[in-house]
């Protein structure tokens, strides 16, 4: 099934290049006219072209190079996370915001860790989506939820207890620090903070520091305080 471009949106020429330009794929059409209604209320965000599968996502960001891709988690021909794997070598400007009706961890982590920039429930996009939208283009930062951080945290404490020297890396690491600031920060050697980490990426089984940077965030949205180390 071919992109299902807005060429409404995509004529308005009046500012469009000072515009937010999004991209909407879902195989459901009735979730792609909410969505697209409730972006129309941000006058600073244009929909530049929708899809309704994976294939669909990869052929819009290639076209049109929207800023941030909406993306369904369970789509036809390709799924959420093989689509996000594609596009961060292909298109790497382009990023991607999960929207899905899953909250389970590891879809959260597949999307995550395979390049989304965020992750937000449909439930929760009527009153997080412009805001989130926002965020990762305006501020350049990965957003999740705090609900969706809540759901990662169960998968990232599950079974799992922290000395005090971890949990100050998992503080540094969630911030995403680079292990030059951590290692200053704390005063320890950079061979030290390595084997640290690799101790915690088998801990949490994740293969990227990026699936590293998202399973500490979902440590420290569930803990109110980090100790400090020894």
């Amino acid at each position: 099934m071919p992109c299902l471009f807005i060429k409404s949106y995509v004529n308005r020429k009046r500012d469009v290049e000072k515009l937010l330009r999004i991209g909407i794929v879902d195989d459901h059409p009735g979730v792609r006219v909410e969505i697209r209604n409730l972006l129309a209320s941000d006058k600073d965000i244009v929909v530049v072209g929708e899809g309704a599968n994976g294939l669909d996502a990869i052929q819009l960001a290639y076209q049109m190079k929207p800023d941030v891709l909406l993306l369904d988690v369970e789509l036809p021909l390709l799924r959420g996370d093989e689509v996000v794997k594609r596009l961060r070598e292909i298109e790497p400007e382009v990023r991607v915001l999960a929207i899905s009706s899953y909250d389970d961890p590891m879809y959260i982590l597949g999307m995550l860790e395979n390049g989304a920039v965020g992750y937000i429930t449909k439930d929760e996009a009527p009153h997080s989506l412009i805001g989130a939208i926002h965020s990762i283009v305006d501020e350049k930062v990965k957003w999740i939820s705090p609900s969706v951080a809540n759901q990662v945290s169960k998968i990232s404490l599950k079974n799992k207890t922290f000395t005090g020297r971890e949990l100050a890396i998992l503080r540094y690491i969630a911030l995403r620090d680079s292990d030059e600031e951590i290692c200053r920060t704390l005063e320890i050697d950079e061979q030290l903070l390595k084997r640290h980490i690799e101790l915690l990426m088998r801990k949490f089984d994740v293969t990227s520091r990026e699936g590293l940077i998202i399973a500490a965030q979902g440590v420290i949205s569930t803990t109110n305080s980090m100790v400090d180390t020894p």
